[in-house]
């Protein structure tokens, strides 16, 4: 549903004059559809626990009245409501059974969203460190939808946290195949590269990755990795420099988790050391 951010109040309006009326005459699937336009107005003001409220009205009636269609519709903003409420189990069944509709009908187009939706939670779980759960997260996506790169990327990445380095590497050619030239693509690359101490590779996808993206100090705490692990000191440690006064608080604590594993692999890499000390006192 578009509706700017002005004409909500309008829409809600409207949708809560509706609602007596196909109650009255008995419309079900009408008013199963108004608790769902109710809800998509208010997921677009982030009002989850209403946005949760509505939803859940509508679902039940489209269960039962057999309504497949509508269901695999919301199943997707359900999803985004139960992941922004941390209610992250049930964000995983409701996309189960929006995935599972989906495939039941014939010709329908929903099951992308369905694919994006279990993304997320992928990336809920990746944020947690709880890679494990994000891995099998980001093979329901891929089993929803096998040409999209970004699943096999992320995936990648937690495989990489993981030390599954043979599959992230499958997962990496197949993003390849799919997106070879993309930032995050030549990123994934390179986090593979760096976790097999192939320092050169590392850096020369990590510039291939900044080459490409619109920000390229996503890259430079990586590439500094890179730079040490060749000896390359000082130019390790300017990009590191570069890199820490634009990362926001969310970003410090993931290098933090990200500098602490390859710490654990790479001990003897003194910088490495330095600047997860660095990074921990930032995040203090």
């Amino acid at each position: 549903m578009h509706v700017r951010l002005s004409e909500l109040p309008q829409a809600r309006a409207r949708y809560e004059a509706a609602l007596p009326i196909y109650r009255e005459i008995g419309d079900r699937l009408g008013e199963a559809n108004t608790y769902t336009g109710l809800g998509d107005l208010a997921l677009a003001e982030e009002q989850y626990p209403a946005a949760k409220e509505w939803y859940e009205k509508a679902w039940a009636i489209y269960e039962a009245i057999g309504e497949r269609h509508w269901r695999t519709y919301i199943a997707s903003y359900l999803a985004t409501v139960y992941l922004n409420l941390n209610e992250v189990e049930r964000a995983g069944q409701v996309l189960d059974e929006g995935a599972a509709l989906s495939r039941a009908i014939a010709g329908q187009p929903n099951l992308s969203s369905i694919a994006w939706g279990f993304n997320d939670l992928g990336n809920m779980f990746d944020e947690k460190g709880d890679w494990a759960e994000a891995t099998v997260a980001y093979t329901a996506a891929i089993d929803t939808d096998k040409v999209e790169a970004v699943f096999y990327r992320n995936r990648a990445s937690a495989l990489i946290s993981l030390n599954r380095l043979e599959e992230a590497q499958a997962d990496c050619e197949m993003a390849s195949q799919l997106a070879a030239d993309h930032a995050y693509t030549h990123g994934r690359w390179g986090d593979l590269h760096l976790a097999r101490g192939e320092w050169l590779a590392a850096e020369r996808r990590y510039r291939q990755a900044m080459a490409q993206s619109h920000d390229p100090g996503d890259w430079r705490f990586d590439l500094a990795v890179a730079l040490w692990g060749q000896g390359i000191t000082a130019e390790g440690w300017a990009e590191f420099e570069a890199a820490l006064p634009l990362a926001d608080a969310e970003k410090v604590k993931t290098m933090v988790r990200e500098y602490g594993r390859m710490h654990t692999l790479f001990p003897s890499l003194s910088p490495l050391a330095e600047a997860l000390a660095r990074l921990q006192s930032v995040a203090a």
